[in-house]
């Protein structure tokens, strides 16, 4: 019975076998060897090396537990970030895909028992954002990389850069409009805030209705009447007409009026004037003037607090237009910075491409020279293969025209020994022909048995 060799038919049948995905639970992570039965995980668990190896680990074997566990954790994140990236993806595939190579890590040499276990602990790690579905638990990758973080910063500040001018303009104006509005509300409520009435004289009337009705001065002092007017009765035009007339003392109607009367009069008259003028009760139309004039005054100190309180509000607005105009400068200075950023990055991105191109132009020059080099070698080496097959084929023929021309002149010799053998012994009784045919024919099958070799 033939040994097993290489191409035998057991031989390939355990290839084959041992190509494909065995049961995990016949896999020996401390020595790497997978067996196909119950049978043989217990053969290999009872061998020396693996109960030497099992002693080294009861050593210290959270140590080595740790260690396949870091492991498994960084390969199977690195197949997910390179394979799936930030994609949702159902975890199972994702292990599937892992365990298709024959040289990965099994998890049963780790701290995780099951892939929901493991799937979990990524998601309470931070490293994925895990969901359990009907179908199944899934998976996806958070790409936390400095590298990522800074390319989207740079995307952001590229949105930021590139706003127009007139965006910038509607929402300053939109903002500058809003504080104006803010301000009218403000200044509205402080015009509309109610004062208290305070009467200047204590003896003084207050009268809502201020018309001036006709008054009757027939009764006059000493006696004699003074007729204003037609029918006797006060008719005042305007208040500035009575404020601005005056009695004329050189004029003679003038030293005819009551002057004259006073001074006709006795003595008693005289001295019971002076000691009731203090006491006289005034007239309606000095009255009437001392009205106008109280409400001037108020009118004009009204108009000073309103042109006060206009002031005030003015420097208020403009104290606040203040902080304003520098927030609107710093504004304008940061988007020149930014303006300035952008242009020198876009500047040293234009420097960076143009050395991309240059670089990419060398590499494309190195490319070109190398394969004309190995289309050089090619053709060298292809020239030289035909030159050693001439070479060969040629040695060949003059090797077989050698050895011809050799046997034959030393099939001529031996017939030659022979023929004078057998004439000097003059063996009648043999046939030197048929001997020399014999010795021809095993002759010639020697040869080709040595040519064959």
């Amino acid at each position: 019975m033939a040994k097993d060799g290489f191409l035998t038919a057991k031989a390939i049948g355990n290839r084959i076998k041992a190509k494909g995905l065995q049961k995990l639970r016949w896999y020996c992570q401390i020595c790497e060897k997978q067996c196909r039965d119950e049978n043989g995980f217990k053969c290999h668990c009872a061998s020396e090396s693996h109960q030497r190896k099992i002693l080294l680990v009861a050593e210290s074997p959270e140590k080595y537990v740790n260690d396949y566990s870091a492991e498994f954790l960084k390969d199977f994140m690195k197949l997910l970030s390179t394979r799936y990236g930030t994609r949702r993806v159902n975890a199972n595939l994702v292990y599937q895909e892992f365990i298709a190579d024959r040289t990965h890590l099994h998890m049963n040499a780790t701290k995780w028992a099951t892939l929901s276990e493991f799937t979990m602990h990524l998601g309470k790690e931070g490293l994925a954002i895990v969901d359990e579905t009907p179908k199944g638990w899934f998976m996806q990758w958070i790409d936390n990389s400095p590298k990522t973080l800074a390319r989207q910063e740079a995307i952001l500040k590229k949105e930021r850069m590139e706003l127009d001018d007139e965006q910038r303009e509607q929402r300053l104006i939109q903002q500058q409009i809003d504080k104006a509005m803010a301000l009218k509300q403000q200044q509205d409520e402080a015009d509309g805030v109610t004062t208290e009435l305070v009467r200047e004289n204590e003896e003084e009337k207050i009268k809502l209705d201020i018309s001036i009705k006709p008054v009757n001065l027939t009764g006059g002092i000493g006696g004699g009447g003074l007729k204003l007017g037609g029918g006797g009765l006060l008719k005042p035009k305007s208040l500035n007409a009575l404020a601005a007339k005056k009695p004329n003392p050189f004029s003679s109607k003038s030293a005819s009026t009551p002057i004259t009367t006073t001074a006709s009069g006795n003595g008693n008259a005289a001295s019971t004037a002076t000691s009731s003028a203090p006491t006289k009760k005034r007239s309606p139309v000095e009255e009437i003037m001392e009205r106008e004039m109280a409400k001037k005054k108020r009118l004009e100190a009204l108009n000073n607090n309103q042109n006060n309180s206009s002031q005030t509000s003015i420097g208020i607005r403009r104290s606040n237009q203040q902080p304003e105009l520098e927030k609107d400068r710093s504004r304008d200075s940061s988007r020149d910075d930014r303006d300035r950023d952008y242009r020198s990055s876009r500047d040293n991105r234009d420097s960076r491409d143009t050395r991309d191109r240059e670089r990419e132009r060398d590499y494309r020059s190195s490319r070109d020279d190398r394969d004309d080099r190995d289309r050089d070698y090619r053709s060298n080496r292809d020239s030289r293969d035909d030159r050693d097959q001439d070479r060969d084929r040629d040695y060949r023929h003059s090797r077989d025209d050698r050895d011809r021309e050799s046997y034959r002149s030393s099939r001529d010799s031996r017939d030659d020994r022979d023929r004078d053998r057998d004439r000097e012994y003059g063996s009648s009784s043999r046939d030197p022909r048929s001997d020399r045919d014999y010795r021809d024919r095993e002759r010639d099958s020697s040869h080709r048995d040595r040519g064959r070799d």
